[in-house]
């Protein structure tokens, strides 16, 4: 990718190709065990990157054919809570369930799914002698805000709509002191307090506990 500006040019060298990855692109069901055409437009080609003496030409048009078919199988998610604050571990439950019957499906392998702002992992699981799975998710340090979370056949790589949950978090900058002073005195100081996450924190209360210290004898 070569950018003039704010501008990005994909440059594709003769002989060769590049790979773009469209993302959420979803077939209705009713496709499966038929075969659908999928077409790729280029609005406009250029032949140099620099306006000086540019020329411009398109679309260029091309399609692929390829079969649709379901999986064996699907998964299932759901939370513990739906609301977590601070290192609280998220626990996830959920089955392998048959298609073609709805029993779960014993001793497969599914992917849990995670989303967030933009980005999205994923971990491994594997259902029991039952079906069932569970998997605990020790949140990241310093991740807060909506997290959607789904079950999945390892071959579908669409992100779901199963779970959602919201993760509080807040930091103090500093985390820690030693404030040392004179009997009577008083000190100002300041604490910042820092949200990570993309939902509003309100209704704060303060409560300083200070320690003191007891003369013995």
């Amino acid at each position: 990718m070569i950018f003039s500006g704010n501008v990005g040019y994909l440059q594709i060298p003769a002989g060769s190709s590049t790979t773009v990855t469209v993302p959420s692109v979803l077939a209705p069901a009713s496709l499966a065990s038929n075969t659908v055409t999928f077409q790729a437009v280029v609005g406009t080609i250029y032949d140099r990157v620099t306006p000086a003496g540019q020329q411009a030409s398109g679309p260029l048009v091309g399609s692929m054919q390829s079969g649709l078919s379901q999986t064996p199988y699907y998964g299932t998610a759901q939370t513990d809570h739906s609301l977590y604050n601070g290192d609280l571990p998220v626990v996830i439950t959920g089955q392998a369930l048959s298609r073609a019957s709805g029993q779960p499906v014993p001793n497969v392998p599914l992917k849990i799914g995670f989303a967030t702002r933009g980005y999205r992992w994923y971990q491994d699981v594997t259902t029991d002698p039952n079906g069932n799975y569970s998997l605990t998710y020790n949140v990241t340090p310093g991740l807060a805000g909506t997290l959607s979370i789904w079950a999945a056949h390892p071959a579908v790589v669409d992100q779901l709509n199963q779970a959602q949950i919201t993760i509080y978090r807040m930091y103090a900058s500093p985390p820690s002191g030693d404030v040392r002073m004179s009997k009577n005195d008083t000190l100002p100081f300041t604490i910042s307090l820092f949200n990570p996450g993309d939902l509003p924190l309100t209704g704060f209360t303060t409560n300083l506990l200070l320690p003191v210290a007891l003369p013995f004898g």
